[in-house]
């Protein structure tokens, strides 16, 4: 049986425009563009939602990212929001967010960057304390758009005035009695 032919056939210089195209395989270039809009979108995305850094880590910690393995928090670990933080017995994190205002986050806490902009139009600093104890020196957004800094805590919210406190929380119960003399509820010190 014979092959049909359509006339002859056309060098791939006239087809494919680039003779530098013709030796690569078909899609080569497709994903590779694909892979740059990708990589590109990621970069933006990292880029518009990064909060800070961290600046040390002693003791047991968890670092809890949406959507990512969760590991111990290491010094230099960039902050984004959405991202958790979790110390055990005697640990300490300390954090510096992009506007300069430091968290220092004490032992047996649950602590979670809730939403964090720092953009010409628009500035936020939005944060939850699950238990534990956080004290925080405010950076540019507390100390100019007071409005737009925010600690949520299970029985308060808090806004700022100042520029360093301190708030506790504490999970025991008064019915159930308190470890190490702790006292049930929330302290605030400014």
């Amino acid at each position: 049986m014979e092959a049909l032919r359509f006339g002859p056939r056309l060098p791939q210089t006239r087809i494919m425009g680039n003779p530098a195209l013709t030796n690569r395989r078909p899609g080569a270039l497709a994903r590779a563009g694909l892979g740059l809009v990708m990589l590109m979108l990621a970069c933006g995305a990292l880029a518009s939602e990064l909060a800070g850094e961290v600046v040390s880590a002693s003791g047991p910690t968890m670092h809890l990212r949406p959507q990512h393995l969760n590991s111990p928090v290491r010094s230099g670990s960039p902050i984004h929001a959405g991202d958790r933080f979790r110390t055990g017995p005697h640990a300490r994190l300390e954090l510096r967010m992009r506007d300069g205002a430091m968290l220092s986050i004490g032992p047996d806490s649950e602590f979670q960057v809730d939403e964090y902009r720092l953009e010409a139009g628009e500035q936020r600093a939005f944060y939850s304390l699950a238990r534990g104890l956080v004290r925080t020196v405010s950076g540019a957004i507390g100390k100019i758009r007071h409005e737009e800094f925010r600690l949520t805590t299970p029985t308060a919210v808090m806004g700022i005035r100042g520029t360093d406190f301190s708030v506790e929380h504490s999970l025991c119960m008064p019915s159930a009695g308190c470890d190490d003399g702790a006292l049930p509820g929330e302290r605030l010190r400014v």
